[in-house]
């Protein structure tokens, strides 16, 4: 891909389910790239409203557009399915309810010719509200909480500028700045991938395996990124390429989610920690914070759910990695009767949120 003239193909991938609202405008915002070697291919989750039939209406005479179904499986299984449908080297996912800026491919496939080494480019985003409206043109670092784990230069060892890496390339949208580097270990500590704005080279694909379908509640997208940076350098483009939608009711980060999330993210830690300890290794005060957080999310999500038990076990566990004064009493609180526990919990974490308001 980095010496041949003819343009790789780019195969964007869209899961849908039950998304007859918002997948013409994602479909559209592939079609309108000004990338030319592209194809769509959109997998419908079993959808229960007109989702596949819109695709197939508007599209049916659409070469570049391809929409296939299976049953109901999740937003990791439906990409894996649109990936072994997929024929370009290039793999590209949009999720069925955001929409990209039109240069988006056209400027990630210019950076993967200049870097042979990376295997997959993400950006920044923007965030938006169900109603457009743009609240956060910067929303990467905010979204993902883990950046605030590391510095800049821990996660990147490389810099350029898209003008050194492309003398001549007349770029859509200027010079922008492109850092590179292993973050693995760094990903483990929590997801610092968006998803819908990744480009990724066939070949970290069959390095790193597909997304994990058995994750269906949520933690599929950090699982699949740990795996696909702990099999080689990765790059960042610092500027946003996608309109991120926040407040949909299926997010699979609204509160029922949330246990499943907590966790996956628990198993990941240590899976990694475990199986590969000669990579996965984190400072001091790093592995403090990182463990801290896991058994705190788990022991709260727990405790919230009536799983009395391990609500304490996790919340023992994060004392010894952080004092924490609502720790402890969330754990008191997981000692109550359980006629009582859910009310404290609900009252325990109306008062921490009022906290830290204040």
């Amino acid at each position: 891909m980095t010496h041949c003239n003819t343009p790789p193909l780019v195969s964007v991938i869209i899961p849908a389910f039950n998304r007859e609202t918002t997948i013409l405008a994602a479909v559209e915002s592939a079609l309108a790239q000004s990338y030319p070697a592209l194809e769509v291919i959109v997998v419908d989750d079993g959808s229960t409203d007109g989702t596949a039939q819109r695709v197939q209406e508007r599209y049916g005479d659409e070469p570049r557009v391809r929409c296939v179904r299976q049953p109901n499986g999740g937003a990791g299984a439906a990409r894996n399915h649109g990936m072994r449908e997929a024929r370009g080297d290039l793999l590209a996912l949009l999720d069925s309810d955001d929409t990209w800026t039109p240069w988006k491919i056209e400027l990630q496939v210019a950076i993967l010719r200049a870097l042979p080494e990376a295997g997959l480019v993400w950006t920044d985003m923007r965030g938006v509200r169900p109603d457009g409206e743009v609240f956060s043109e910067s929303y990467l670092r905010p979204f993902f909480r883990s950046y605030c784990f590391w510095r800049e230069d821990q996660l990147f060892d490389k810099q350029y500028w898209l003008s050194e890496l492309r003398p001549g390339y007349n770029s859509p949208v200027g010079d922008v700045r492109i850092l590179t580097g292993d973050l693995y270990p760094a990903i483990i500590t929590g997801n610092l991938v968006a998803t819908p704005t990744v480009l990724m080279r066939r070949k970290r694909l069959r390095q790193s395996g597909e997304f994990d379908p058995r994750l269906q509640h949520g933690g599929e997208d950090h699982d699949f990124f740990v795996r696909a940076c702990r099999a080689g350098r990765v790059a960042f483009c610092d500027i946003a390429t996608l309109d991120y939608r926040v407040g949909t009711d299926d997010a699979l980060s609204n509160d029922a989610n949330m246990l499943h999330l907590a966790q996956a993210f628990y198993k990941l830690l240590s899976r990694e920690l475990r199986e590969h300890p000669d990579r996965a290794t984190l400072p001091p005060e790093v592995s403090r914070a990182v463990h801290a957080k896991a058994h705190t999310w788990l022991g709260r999500q727990c405790l919230r759910h009536g799983h009395r038990a391990e609500a304490s076990r996790h919340l023992a566990a994060s004392l010894r990695y952080r004092w924490s004064v609502w720790n402890v009493l969330f754990l008191l609180a997981s000692l109550t009767p359980p006629i009582f526990g859910r009310s404290v919990y609900e009252r325990l974490r109306t008062l921490r949120k009022r906290d830290a308001t204040t």
